[in-house]
């Protein structure tokens, strides 16, 4: 059975592969399409996976989609009912149900396909429910506490449920417009940091300030006595307009999220063109520390409830490295799963599985264990694009590669690496990323990355024995090797990616390269080109080193120097 995964009209829309059971690949719609978001139908994420499998639409048998138009419809009622209604917002949510109802009809006319030709049913699966799928069906755990927590989707900010062999049972769900994840963007939005997306930014900026803020912002949310939380409306532009993506620049926006009265208690919020002061670090701590109170709130009264020390956590909450890497040390929870791409993005797959598994029952067969199952090039396709490109490169083998880049590195230099498949998620992965010594000081352009280090050393300079293979954490470095890696981004509490030659041999055997010449089992590892997307393609990979600055770019077996002309 060929299921086609998709997450769609929603941040991250992507698509994936999923072949009697087996996550055949997966991709991001934003990363083929060089957007900073995507929130349309993810026709050349599609078209990427079927091309990659060697399969056509007309091949699938199922269509998944990780919302559902129809799950909580009295309340979207009940809640557009109780609101002055725009004529813009009635179309826009008429709008959402059809073109969620018209994907197969949409992808046919995208593919150039005949809708009769194609056999494949379209079934819908809750955004919750699909966050739940996507972590715990392809964990390594037997039975598990599932949580989900994001902004919203389909109504609902946040979803528990337990997971036992093949099964997913919900426990309970917070409706909006009670949410931990809009708490957390509409501060980002008060932080000047977009419309959408500027989350991470609010996080960063979180390690720079004191929570001198906290106590007022307690006001906004509150934890609440059923294991979730509530917030105080009043604070927020949380009816139904708020709940309305659009599109800007074909990148997904939200509109304003916080009210009027929030600026009475906190002060004036920051234009996007303004400086950073020490204030808005600080709004961004406190921020930072009230998230992770209800955060922690929610796991603990999870664990209380459920008496499980295995926890699979989905949604786009489960992105912030900071709360996610306090995990151990806040809860009893003891064995901890977080999908490479835990945003809605990853519903594209949970929403595949879910089938699979739940609705069709077949049993558990697959762990998504290695992220890298997006598409591959081989060298032939790889050399005839820098030949006509007039690149300068040599071909060499994968010691003398491993060698030169180490050496490259421990000099100084930057080094881009394009490596394997594609990884899945938000972070390089040791796929696709730009690579530096974590024993120079941090530049502006490597603050997005993290640490990539050997996973049998990791704890010799990071305070964790537990791993960390997606950098979903980030990580306390050890006080007595904070003085040899001040090149990390995030100063001592980086995100943190541990490498396996099991998954990744070629980045493993580098770190390893590195290691022998300088003492130290780790690189920094950030996105290949600072603010763009994770390129996918060759030719992507090769417009990022052009304007990267790098020494060197490592591209399958070829070496790549910059164009004399271009330096």
């Amino acid at each position: 059975m060929i299921i086609l995964g998709i997450s769609a009209y929603d941040e991250n829309s992507s698509a994936c592969l999923v072949i009697n059971g087996k996550l055949m690949c997966a991709l991001e719609e934003a990363r083929v399409r060089r957007s900073a978001g995507w929130a349309g139908l993810p026709v050349e994420a599609v078209k990427a996976c079927l091309a990659y499998c060697h399969f056509d639409l007309k091949d699938v048998d199922l269509i998944a989609v990780g919302r559902d138009p129809h799950a909580n419809m009295r309340l979207k009622v009940a809640t557009l009912r109780g609101e002055k209604i725009t004529l813009g917002l009635l179309k826009d949510r008429l709008g959402f149900g059809t073109r969620l109802g018209d994907i197969k009809k949409d992808l046919c006319a995208a593919l150039e396909r005949d809708p009769g030709a194609v056999k494949a049913r379209v079934r819908y699966v809750e955004h919750h429910k699909a966050h739940l799928a996507g972590a715990y069906l392809v964990s390594p755990h037997d039975s598990a506490v599932c949580v989900s927590l994001d902004g919203f989707g389909d109504y609902v900010s946040g979803m528990r449920a337990s997971g036992v062999d093949n099964k997913i049972y919900e426990r309970d769900r917070c409706y909006y417009p009670h949410s931990l994840g809009m708490f957390y963007a509409a501060m980002a939005q008060f932080l000047g940091f977009g419309a959408w997306g500027g989350e991470g930014r609010l996080m960063e900026l979180s390690r720079t300030g004191r929570p001198e803020f906290e106590t007022e912002l307690r006001q906004l949310i509150k934890p609440s006595p059923d294991g979730f939380y509530r917030v105080d409306e009043s604070y927020f532009a949380h009816g139904p307009e708020a709940a309305a993506m659009f599109w800007r620049d074909r990148a997904p926006a939200l509109p304003r999220l916080f009210s009027a009265r929030l600026e009475g208690l906190i002060g004036k919020p920051r234009e996007a063109n303004e400086p950073l002061e020490q204030r808005h670090a600080d709004i961004a701590a406190s921020t930072q520390a009230v998230f992770e109170e209800i955060f922690f709130h929610v796991l603990n009264s999870a664990y209380e409830k459920f008496r499980n020390d295995k926890l699979c956590l989905s949604g786009g909450c489960a992105r912030n490295a900071l709360a996610v890497g306090k995990i151990y040390e806040k809860t009893r929870f003891r064995e901890v799963y977080v999908p490479p791409a835990p945003h809605a993005g990853g519903t594209a797959i949970g929403a595949a599985y879910w089938i699979w598994n739940q609705a069709k029952g077949y049993r558990r067969s697959y762990q998504l264990e290695n992220p890298y199952i997006g598409p591959h090039y081989d060298d032939s396709y790889v050399e005839a694009l820098l030949k006509s490109r007039g690149m300068s490169y040599g071909k060499v083998g994968e010691k003398e590669m491993y060698e030169t880049v180490a050496g490259t590195l421990a000099g100084g230099g930057r080094v881009g690496w394009f490596q394997g498949r594609s990884p899945w998620g938000a972070w390089p992965l040791g796929g696709r990323c730009l690579l530096s010594d974590p024993r120079i000081p941090v530049s502006r352009e490597l603050e997005g990355g993290g640490a990539a280090v050997m996973a049998e050393k990791a704890g010799e300079w990071f305070d964790t024995v537990h791993p960390s293979p997606f950098m979903a954490k980030a990580l306390l470095v050890r006080s007595a090797r904070r003085d040899q890696v001040p090149g990390l981004p995030g100063g001592d509490l980086p995100r943190v990616q541990t490498v396996t030659w099991e998954f990744n041999h070629r980045f493993y055997a580098l770190l390893e390269a590195f290691d022998r010449r300088v003492g130290v089992p780790m690189l920094v590892s950030a996105p290949l080109l600072s603010g763009e997307p994770l390129p996918v393609t060759p030719e992507q990979a090769l417009e990022c080193f052009e304007s990267s600055g790098a020494a060197l770019l490592a591209i399958n077996n070829f070496l790549v120097t910059p164009l004399k002309d271009k330096r």
